[in-house]
């Protein structure tokens, strides 16, 4: 029984340790579309789990009164994006899911254009991840998660043009999620009439583990912007990730005009995703070092004759100073008999007379 127990946990903390080596979360830098210019190939590489440009027929994403938008100039690159209209002193477009394979951490990049005139409000929420359990359904807002039944993860775009976090977890401090505004280096502040990358990462907690170590991550324009550690979604690992596409105005308020707002090259992925490369990243240069001439057969014979000559010398010498003569005597006649041609030699030679 002893044995038995002891083998359980010794293999509980090695699924925890191996769990946490590979949930690694990166700060940044070259993500998976850093090999695909202008996401070309991307949705085919093995870590993309959703992947949707605006660019065919039909869009995953024209739903919920979201469409596609086809004006020249409009796309953030190529000749779509997706158009989300809000109306004065309305709540919608409603939020719908996407369909992913279940899993515990994933990367959501996405594309957010407010064109000239575009007005935050009080807020509105954008794309993000949630978790519910079987008949477990929408319409819970307010009421604060048991660990077995639902969670949230997304961005918003807050008052004035801020993105933060809200989420709903365990340990919120009251009925309404929490907010988590941007911590890590100078808040940005959304610009109208220009495009900007985000990325959401989130990562639910594994239960097995003695501390709580779900995670989210923003990144706007390749940059990390907040983060947030220890949170507590989940209490049993049935409760995995879904996508959702989120444009909600409120809490308790709408949308204080009828406006657009653009997205563009959404993806979702199993790893930091990081923004389009639109040009090809220019070839490392490789300054050629100078070689000295490769020595003819002969002379390489020669020199290494002399680096063994050498070698022996120096033993010889060595030999003589601790007082071992006949050692030294017979170590200076091998270069003598051996390597006769060298200048080593002469210097043996000497030695011996």
């Amino acid at each position: 029984m002893r044995t038995s127990v002891g083998l359980a946990l010794s293999l509980a903390a090695f699924a925890g340790m191996a769990w946490a080596e590979t949930a690694a979360i990166p700060d940044g830098g070259p993500g998976i579309a850093a090999r695909y210019v202008r996401d070309g190939g991307l949705a085919s590489d093995p870590r993309v789990v959703f992947f949707d440009n605006l660019e065919g027929r039909s869009s995953k994403l024209a739903r919920s009164g979201c469409s596609v938008d086809t004006t020249p100039g409009r796309a953030f690159d190529g000749a779509g994006c997706l158009l989300v209209p809000h109306e004065q002193g309305s709540h919608k477009p409603m939020a719908f899911d996407l369909t992913i394979p279940a899993g515990d951490c994933y990367f959501f990049r996405w594309y957010a254009y407010f064109p000239e005139g575009y007005d935050f409000g009080k807020g509105e929420k954008a794309p993000g991840f949630h978790a519910s359990a079987a008949g477990v359904g929408g319409g819970h807002a307010g009421e604060r998660p048991n660990g077995r039944d639902r969670f949230t993860a997304k961005i918003c775009y807050g008052k004035g043009g801020e993105a933060h976090f809200y989420y709903y977890h365990m340990d919120q401090k009251g009925g309404y999620g929490d907010i988590g505004h941007q911590n890590v280096g100078q808040r940005v502040r959304f610009e109208t009439g220009q495009w900007y990358c985000m990325e959401l990462m989130v990562r639910a907690n594994d239960v097995n583990l003695p501390a709580p170590n779900g995670a989210m991550r923003m990144w706007i324009d390749g940059q990390l912007r907040a983060k947030v550690d220890g949170i507590r979604f989940r209490s049993v690992n049935t409760l995995t990730l879904k996508a959702h596409h989120s444009a909600y105005f409120g809490g308790h308020w709408t949308s204080p005009k009828t406006q657009s707002r653009f997205e563009d090259n959404f993806v979702i992925a199993r790893g930091y995703i990081g923004p389009m490369v639109k040009v090809p990243p220019k070839p490392r240069t490789v300054v050629a070092r100078k070689m000295k001439p490769a020595m003819a057969p002969e002379e390489a014979k020669r020199a290494q004759q002399e680096k063994e000559a050498g070698r022996l010398y120096q033993m010889a010498r060595q030999a003589e100073r601790m007082g071992q003569r006949d050692v030294a005597k017979r170590l200076y006649g091998q270069i003598v008999e051996r390597f006769a041609e060298t200048s080593i030699a002469e210097k043996a030679r000497a030695k011996i007379d």
